[in-house]
C-alpha cells in the first residue's frame, strides 16, 4: 500500500494529497505549492506523474498550472468537470472572489469505471454527482479519495455551487456509504475518516 501524506495550504483548507510507494508518485488535488511539498516532504519528494483531481472548484486546483510548468504530469478530471478548469464561474473562482480565474492544462477526461495504475496500485475512478456533476472518488485496495463528497463526523460537501445537486449527493451519499465502508476515506477538507 503506498504511503498518503496530507499537504494542507494555509489558504482555503483544501486538502492535496502526496502518495507515494516510494519510486513514484501522484497528487490528488493540488491545492499547496511546489515548494510547500517539497519542504513538507524533504528528500521523500518524488516528482509526481500523474494528478488525479476529484473536482474543478478553485480551491482543489489552485496550484494546478504550477505543478503542471514544473513536471508535466498527466492530468485526470471527470468529464463533466472538465469545462471548471476554464471558466471562473463554474469553478466558483469569480463567485467568491470576483474574477474570471482559469485554472487549465492538457488533461484527460475519465468517467465513472475509470481505471489507472500508479504507484502499483489500481486505482478506479467512481462517479458520485452532486457537489459538482462530475465529481470523482478514487478507490484504491484500502483507501479512498472522496473529494467534498463527505466529511469526518457526518458533513458532506455544498450543493448550492454550478453543477451542483441536491437529490444527487444525497444519492451519492446513499451510494457511498453501501459501497466505501471498508475503506479509510481522505476527504477534501479535513481529518481522514472511516464510515
Amino acid at each position: 500500500m503506498p504511503q498518503v501524506v496530507t499537504l494542507v495550504p494555509q489558504s482555503f483548507g483544501a486538502n492535496t494529497y502526496y502518495v507515494t510507494d516510494g519510486r513514484e508518485a501522484f497528487l490528488v488535488d493540488p491545492s499547496v505549492s511546489v515548494e510547500e511539498a517539497k519542504q513538507a516532504l524533504g528528500d521523500a519528494f518524488i516528482p509526481p506523474v500523474a494528478i488525479l483531481l476529484t473536482h474543478g472548484h478553485f480551491d482543489h486546483v489552485q496550484t494546478l498550472p504550477e505543478w503542471y510548468a514544473t513536471f508535466s504530469p498527466a492530468v485526470y478530471i471527470g468529464t463533466e468537470d472538465a469545462p471548471m478548469l476554464s471558466d471562473g464561474h463554474l469553478n466558483a473562482h469569480a463567485i467568491f472572489f470576483g474574477e474570471d480565474k482559469k485554472y487549465f492544462v492538457p488533461h484527460t477526461k475519465i468517467s465513472n469505471g475509470s481505471v489507472l495504475s500508479l504507484c502499483g496500485e489500481r486505482i478506479v475512478a467512481e462517479a458520485y454527482p452532486g457537489h459538482t456533476q462530475g465529481s470523482l472518488v478514487y478507490r484504491l485496495s484500502d483507501i479512498a479519495f472522496v473529494g467534498d463528497l463527505m466529511f469526518a463526523g457526518g458533513g458532506f460537501g455544498r450543493y448550492d455551487l454550478p453543477s451542483g445537486n441536491a437529490s444527487a449527493i444525497f444519492s451519492s451519499l446513499r451510494l457511498a456509504r453501501e459501497r466505501l465502508s471498508s475503506l479509510l476515506l481522505y476527504p477534501g477538507h479535513g481529518a481522514s475518516f472511516r464510515l
